[in-house]
């Protein structure tokens, strides 16, 4: 089973990173093939690189090889790894319910580390488009060979469990992460589960969206829990996927076009004021296919604008300068704190964990609801990790009648009407399903002029 850390979800990464390799598929339909008079069936667990066979012994129990495609899709010969070891059936299932990429794998065979060592046994080379079946027949037996003590070794649940702690603690990690909260309540060990899940550290949205999936089946007393493949097939994403980047001419053009239409601005600017700039800088970039945020185009209007006061270019160039200075500082610390929490009342509540696909070079500007909403989005940008002027958190949303609710942590700070809250609602209804509220990584900003910080969502797309 991974580590602590290892299992991030159940679909991230960028999509070719998902998408199965055909060879890799059919090799490993083919091992199963020869497998099956033994006993053995192939889990489709929705891992692209990994191929999961079963063979149960016992009372839920299982023997499991995992065949690992270890080199890029689509390369050729195709190199595979084996490991083998043991796992617990109803833990598989329960992985899936709970938005954990499903592991049989539980336990290593009898002789063998968590990790192969290639020393002893190097990957496996596979030719494409040929005649597989001796390496097939050769991995088979293998198979067989390496998990024939497997029973004897790991008789119960209660045996993967103890082998499971113990090689926890002697790596120095805790024992309360979510595989391990999995086993113990697949094991009908609810108490120990609930205190494992309220001591369990909180490393984002992915554990909080499984302690609140964790917690709601432990509440329900341990209700029926399908196939794994059941619940994959109609399951969300557990991770928004990333949206394309654009390519190095199309960051070019992005630039040239943002230049030109500064420049267009600053020729007619003088006498104008910060709004009126900003309108002009809105309107220009806008021609030319751009959509800066909000208080990207604050700073903008008035850097134009201060440009016209007596030194006002030597003044916004090192202005420039020390900002530019503040975003490296930003990015050293931001590297450096990198897996240390956020400030405790900015956490969302566990439900608020339903991914959202988004824009990224599109936001939504949210108009604090009060005076007291302001405070609150200027706490956060105070107590948050910045680069430069900017912030991120994390933004999540409920439905308010036709408005969405944008909240941080416990407070309600803003409201989208209109086509903008139109925008969520799709996302506030499929997350319902699931008795969750849609995220996403937000940022506030801190404005020139005195003005107080921004907060900006990234458009749903």
């Amino acid at each position: 089973m991974a580590g602590p850390g290892d299992n991030p979800g159940m679909a991230t990464g960028d999509v070719f990173s998902r998408l199965p390799d055909d060879a890799f598929e059919s090799f490993a339909d083919e091992v199963a093939a020869v497998l099956a008079p033994s006993g053995w069936t192939r889990r489709h667990l929705s891992n692209p690189v990994r191929a999961t066979l079963v063979r149960p012994y016992g009372d839920g129990m299982l023997a499991v090889a995992d065949l690992v495609m270890t080199g890029p899709r689509g390369r050729s010969p195709l190199t595979v790894e084996l490991r083998t070891g043991a796992g617990y059936g109803p833990v598989v299932d329960l992985m899936a319910l709970v938005a954990l990429r499903p592991e049989a794998l539980q336990a290593p065979a009898p002789g063998e580390g968590p990790e192969p060592d290639p020393a002893q046994r190097p990957p496996f080379t596979v030719p494409r488009g040929a005649d597989r079946s001796v390496v097939c027949a050769e991995v088979a037996a293998l198979i067989a060979e390496h998990t024939a003590g497997v029973a004897a070794a790991y008789p119960d649940v209660a045996a993967i469990d103890a082998a499971f702690e113990a090689a926890l603690v002697a790596a120095g990690g805790d024992v309360a992460f979510p595989e391990r909260i999995v086993l113990l309540a697949a094991a009908g060990r609810t108490a120990d589960a609930r205190a494992a899940l309220d001591r369990m550290r909180d490393r984002g949205a992915h554990d909080r969206r499984f302690a609140h999936r964790m917690r709601r089946w432990l509440d329900t007393g341990g209700g029926p829990v399908p196939p794994a493949e059941e619940t994959l097939a109609t399951a969300p994403p557990d991770g928004p996927p990333l949206p394309p980047s654009p390519s190095p001419a199309e960051q070019r053009r992005r630039t040239r076009s943002r230049r030109q239409g500064l420049d267009a601005v600053r020729a007619r600017a003088k006498g104008r004021s910060v709004a009126e700039v900003e309108e002009m800088i809105v309107a220009e970039l806008a021609a030319r296919g751009l959509n800066d945020p909000p208080s990207a185009v604050a700073w903008q209007a008035n850097w134009l604008v201060r440009e016209r006061e007596p030194l006002g270019r030597l003044t916004t160039r090192v202005r420039g300068i020390g900002m530019l200075g503040s975003m490296v500082k930003g990015m050293v610390d931001g590297v450096r704190h990198l897996l240390e929490p956020g400030p405790a009342w900015l956490r969302p509540p566990d439900r608020a964990a339903f991914p959202l696909a988004v824009e990224l070079d599109r936001v939504i500007a949210v108009p604090a609801d009060d005076d007291a909403a302001a405070a609150v989005i200027a706490r956060a940008h105070a107590a948050s990790r910045r680069i430069g002027p900017r912030a991120c958190v994390e933004t999540w949303f409920t439905a308010d009648g036709d408005a969405v609710a944008v909240n941080l942590g416990d407070h309600r700070v803003g409201t989208l009407r209109g086509a903008d809250a139109g925008l969520f609602a799709a996302a506030i209804r499929a997350a319902a399903d699931y008795d969750e509220a849609p995220y996403v990584q937000a940022t506030i900003t801190a404005l020139p002029a005195g003005r107080p910080p921004l907060l900006e969502v990234p458009r749903p797309s």
